[in-house]
Order: structure tokens, then C-alpha cells, then sequence
């Protein structure tokens, strides 16, 4: 006999809907009381554990099985009981960390195995309070959310980020949905292991900054991990822009911006302007090229003439393999290069990124492509920005970045599509402005120390960069 499919209806339900519409007229979240949620095609689980834990806002338990359940929640008229019905048992080395909770919001919670292969998590609460529930497929983990309805049109507290996971025409979506007008916010690019030339996790990058959040982000190359594409961090640039490809950029107030940026770096020294070829990479004999701090503690040149600034002033003069200054950087010059006589020491340099408009404000930004969405339509730019086919063309696992018309950031990933199905996806997201990033075994989400989509081969890959996502 066939297990009974359950359909994820109200997952459906969530990905046509705007997100302002979670909760119905008698306030109950509009997902509860509908069939089960199908996980791993409904086969029973086991459930390992049941822990929890306690903020000021939010009160979280967090159920790990084997393999996710079919599951359903229900919750009272009243909102003050919630239950959560589970298709499993329990593990013989079941660890109960929850029943003998008690607080101000949580009165008892109970744990019920039914005769009918089932569990039953009744939670009663001292109070009113709003579930939402969420799945972490990659872990195994299944978690319950508890907030208080503070607001006067008893809402719940809304988080400044919000993870959903859901099915949209036929693609697994995981969605992290962060609030930029929340002054808790703050995003920024990270570099592994804080060098230009590295390889580290998404997640471990996270953890090491203590990030809340985070997702890959541009191309790279394997072998050293140097970045294909403009990053920049507290203005300052440790990655040239190349092929003016599509980046995301952030400004101080928070002022999200979606362009193609090329790179026309100069410094005037001793009344003349010097052009820059590139940031932190191996300088060619023609060639003028800046080192920062974060592509280590030399040059590692064997010729040319080298001019190290700080504080905007020339601090010495040398030949090559300079000591790059913790405050500053280094102008590396070949030896074809142009002719810098007369340049004398505590001269004062200015460096200009000839970044325009608005991306003089630029704080933080990361490259990527091709650009998705435009002004709320899709803008695919593929051949403007010489990508391959493997990117163009191909179906992979994808990881995108996006900003709605009211403020909202978007970090995507979805485990298997072409190019036009993400602008596609994003604008449905309500996405005014969207863009690629690095994809295939590079997608990663992460959100609260946990890895949230499936890696291709089911292993996080080393990555060069991503974006971070903090809390304060």
C-alpha cells in the first residue's frame, strides 16, 4: 500500500502570497489547521532531540530528527495552546530538554507518542502568542517560534530577518528576507580567512564575524581563491571590478544599488594622475597596481618602484617587495611603466576610485552577475558581461541577491535553475533590482549558524567571499 502523499498547500500558499498577508482575521497564522507539510515523501521519523531557548522576543524550540517529518500545527481559538503533530517516534536515545520548562510566555510543554505512529508536541502557554514554524532541510532540524502579540493590531513581533523555505513551480527555494530600515541591520562583504588569496566556508566565515546571516558571493578562482570582481569594504577596494559586470553596492544610510561598474582607478602625485590597473593581484611590467593589507604582508614584486602611502601621504620609496602598512597600501609601478620622477617622500597622494553618482557613497559592495531584474522587470545582461555558457545557459544550483520597492534585501538560493527562472523567481519575491551571484557547488545560505539549502553533493564548498548579514 502507497504512503498517502501530503501536499505542501500552505508552503504554495506562502510563495503566491505577499508576505504582509501572513495572518488571517482571527489572527491565527493563515498556515495553520491546513493538511501536512511533506518532508523526505512523508516517511516516519525519529525524533533525537527536543531543546529550547529564550529571548526577550522570541521563545524557540528546535526538534532534530533523522530525516524531516510530515508535520502540521494548530493552534487554540484563544492562541494560547499550539500543536504540533509529527509523523515519527521517538529515538531510543531521545534527550527531553523542554517538559520541565517553565517562563512567563511557556506554561507546559508536552511530548505524546500516539498509537497511530505519531507524535504530539502540546505547547501551553501563560498568554496570547503567534507560532511560525520553519524547516532547516540540510540539518534535519525543525523549528518552532513562539512571539508575543505586543503591537496594538496584535501582530506578531516582526523580525529584521525572516527565513522562509518553500516550493515555488516546482524549485526549492530558501529565502532569507532582511529588513533594512531596522537599525540593527548591518551588511557587509567578508573575505576568507580575511586575505584576498584564500578559501573558506560561507558558514564559517559567518561564525568567525558572529554574523546572523550570510550568502556566497562572487566568482573566483579555485585554485587560489582571488576574487573575479569588484569587493569593496569600508570603502576601500581589495577587488577590481572586471568586464563591467553587475554590482551590488550599500551606502552608509543603507541605500541599496544595482549597477555595472568598471574600473577607473587613477592617483594624482606631485600634479600628475596616474591610471591603476587592478587591486591586490600580480602586477605585469606595464603595469600600476595597489596592495592592501588584505592581500598580505608584502608585495611579493621583484622590480619596478614602489610607493607606500598612509594617511594619504607618501611614507618611503622602494624597489619592490615592499612591507604593505596596516593603515595603508602600496602603489606597485613596473618597470614599463609610466615615469613617476620628482615623486619625493611626505608628498601628500590622493587616491580617487572613479566611482559616479551615488556610488561615491558606496561603504560596502560585492560583484557578481549577470544582472536579473531592472526596475521590476527582468534584465538578463549575460552577453554584456562576456559570462559563459556554464553560467548563461546551464540549469544549477543558484544564489541571487535582490532589494524590494520598500526597502527589503533578498538572499536566494535555489538548487537547480536557469537564469530566466531566478529573474523570474525574484521578481515574484518582489524584487526591483536583482543579481547573480556565484553558483553551483558555491550556493550556500546561511542563517543562525546553519547551512539552510542543500550544497550540491550535499558538502559546503570552500568559497573566496560572501555577504554578511549582522545583528547589533
Amino acid at each position: 500500500m502507497k504512503t498517502k502523499r501530503f501536499y505542501k498547500i500552505g508552503l504554495l500558499v506562502l510563495a503566491l502570497l505577499p508576505f504582509s498577508s501572513v495572518f488571517s482575521e482571527d489572527r491565527r497564522p493563515f498556515f495553520l489547521d491546513k493538511e501536512m507539510f511533506l518532508e523526505d515523501e512523508g516517511l516516519s521519523c525519529e525524533l533525537l532531540s527536543l531543546k529550547a531557548r529564550e529571548t526577550p522576543t522570541v521563545f524557540k524550540i528546535v526538534a532534530a530528527f533523522n530525516r524531516l517529518p510530515a508535520y502540521k500545527l494548530s493552534q487554540s481559538g484563544d492562541l494560547k495552546e499550539i500543536i504540533l503533530d509529527l509523523f515519527g517516534s521517538l529515538d531510543q536515545r531521545y534527550e527531553d530538554a523542554v517538559s520541565r520548562w517553565t517562563s512567563s510566555l511557556i506554561k507546559e510543554i508536552e511530548v505524546e507518542q500516539r498509537p497511530d505512529n505519531g507524535l504530539r508536541v502540546r505547547v501551553k502557554l501563560g498568554r496570547e502568542g503567534f507560532p511560525y514554524l520553519y524547516t532547516l532541510p540540510y540539518t534535519g532540524k525543525l523549528i518552532l517560534e513562539i512571539r508575543e502579540s505586543l503591537l496594538p493590531l496584535r501582530e506578531p513581533v516582526k523580525e529584521p530577518i525572516e527565513y522562509l523555505s518553500f516550493f515555488h513551480q516546482g524549485l526549492k527555494v530558501n529565502l532569507l528576507k532582511v529588513d533594512l530600515s531596522s537599525p540593527e541591520i548591518i551588511i557587509r562583504p567578508a573575505l576568507a580567512k580575511e586575505k584576498i588569496y584564500g578559501l573558506e566556508r560561507t558558514s564559517s566565515m559567518a561564525r568567525r564575524e558572529r554574523a546572523a546571516a550570510a550568502i556566497n558571493g562572487t566568482f573566483f578562482t579555485p585554485s587560489t581563491g582571488k576574487p573575479l570582481g569588484m569587493v569593496m569594504i569600508d570603502q576601500r577596494m581589495v577587488s577590481e571590478p572586471i568586464l563591467s559586470r553587475t554590482a551590488f553596492g550599500i551606502t552608509r544610510s543603507k541605500k541599496v544599488l544595482f549597477d555595472p561598474i568598471s574600473f577607473k582607478a587613477t592617483i594624482s602625485l606631485s600634479n600628475r594622475t596616474i591610471k591603476i590597473d587592478g587591486v591586490n593581484r600580480r602586477r605585469q611590467r606595464r603595469e600600476v597596481v595597489i596592495y592592501t593589507p588584505e592581500y598580505g604582508l608584502t608585495t611579493k614584486t621583484k622590480d619596478g618602484i614602489e610607493i607606500t602611502i598612509v594617511n594619504n601621504q607618501i611614507s618611503s620609496i622602494n624597489s619592490s617587495n615592499s612591507y604593505i602598512p596596516g593603515e595603508g597600501y602600496v602603489l606597485s609601478i613596473g618597470p614599463d611603466g609610466p615615469d613617476i620622477k620628482g615623486v619625493r617622500l611626505f608628498k601628500e597622494a590622493e587616491l580617487n576610485l572613479g566611482l559616479d553618482g551615488e556610488w561615491k557613497d558606496v561603504v560596502y559592495a560585492l560583484g557578481g552577475g549577470p544582472r536579473l531584474v531592472k526596475e521590476g522587470k527582468i534584465y538578463i545582461t549575460s552577453k554584456l558581461e562576456n559570462f559563459r555558457p556554464d553560467v548563461a545557459l546551464s540549469r544549477a544550483a543558484r544564489s541571487a541577491i535582490g532589494v524590494t520597492k520598500d526597502g527589503k534585501l533578498l538572499l536566494v538560493t535555489v538548487d537547480s535553475a536557469t537564469l530566466k527562472e531566478l529573474a523570474n523567481l525574484m521578481i515574484g519575491l518582489g524584487a526591483e533590482e536583482a543579481m547573480n551571484l556565484d553558483g553551483g557547488g558555491s550556493s550556500t545560505l546561511v542563517y543562525r549558524d546553519w547551512v539552510v539549502n542543500s550544497p550540491q553533493g550535499q558538502r559546503e564548498r570552500a568559497v573566496s567571499n560572501a555577504l554578511l548579514v549582522f545583528e547589533r
